[in-house]
């Protein structure tokens, strides 16, 4: 899996203001979109397992990130 992009790593003791909220949902939005149409294209019999399983990570740990900064 690729390293999280520096502005991943905001401070945990700061609350998150709206802009980088706005940002982590449509980060977390686009990787489960992304998710969906890949499980679709594995329904078709035309997917890599590893990819399906990186894209899955991805989208976890985006909806993890935007779950951390609203309980912030």
């Amino acid at each position: 899996m690729a390293p999280e992009p520096p502005h991943a790593a905001a401070s945990p003791l700061r609350p998150p203001d709206r802009d980088e909220l706005e940002r982590l949902e449509a980060e977390a939005s686009h990787h489960r979109a992304r998710l969906a149409l890949y499980r679709q294209r594995a329904y078709g019999g035309r997917a890599d397992p590893r990819r399906l399983r990186d894209l899955q990570q991805t989208s976890e740990a985006a909806d993890a990130r935007l779950k951390a900064a609203r309980a912030r």
